[in-house]
């Protein structure tokens, strides 16, 4: 088991694919670092820790970003938001909670939002489209009123020790902020959404 480097965003790559390993403790901020040249950036299924950066909203070359199956918490940040170009994003499968902020329904090119197996609880109707076309999975968490949901008792036992345990990222100041300018004409009026893929390439070629 290790930790993936602190100053891991210094490498000048396309492609980051550490999937199916047993990488430990957060991801580091300094992935902003990497905002001229990351495209695709899989993390899934290692055993990795703490909230999800606010830095990740800088990666605007990004088409897929997936961290699924890792055990994340916290809030999703708003800067999310700014991946303009991102198609694919997947947090399915972690500890992740609250409500789903509405700008990161708003990105214009997704194809594919996986927010499946955590603990949501609350949902907007830009979200709400993105659900009823296919595109946003959000089953298995703790939306009221929707269907495949976790069941009662497993949310209020899951909020009450975040409630308890005091879970809030160092850096929660952060999480409503937006680093970039968004379309609000968008998100009034989002086009229609395309047909989603799961497949990801990445995983079928030798990269970083």
């Amino acid at each position: 088991m290790q930790k993936i480097p602190i100053d891991f965003g210094s490498t000048r790559v396309l492609y980051l694919t550490l999937a199916n390993n047993k990488f430990t403790g957060p991801i580091p901020r300094s992935i902003a670092n990497a905002s001229s040249t990351l495209i695709e950036v899989l993390f899934l299924n290692n055993w990795l820790t703490g909230c999800i950066p606010y830095e990740i909203g800088f990666l605007r070359k990004a088409t897929v970003f997936d961290v699924g199956g890792n055990y994340l918490t916290g809030q999703l940040p708003c800067s999310l938001g700014c991946l303009d170009k991102i198609e694919q994003l997947n947090f399915a499968r972690n500890y992740l909670y609250g409500a789903i902020p509405e700008v990161v329904c708003s990105m214009p090119n997704l194809l594919n939002l996986s927010l499946s197996n955590n603990y949501f609880n609350h949902i907007g109707p830009l979200c709400w489209k993105l659900v009823k076309s296919g595109v946003l999975d959000v089953r298995m968490n703790c939306i009221f009123g929707l269907p495949n949901q976790r069941p009662y008792y497993e949310c209020v036992r899951f909020y009450f020790h975040s409630f308890w345990f005091n879970w809030v990222c160092p850096w929660q100041y952060l999480m409503s902020a937006i680093p970039c300018k968004i379309n609000s004409s968008y998100i009034s009026h989002p086009p229609s959404a395309r047909t989603a893929s799961v497949a990801y390439p990445a995983l079928n070629r030798h990269r970083l």
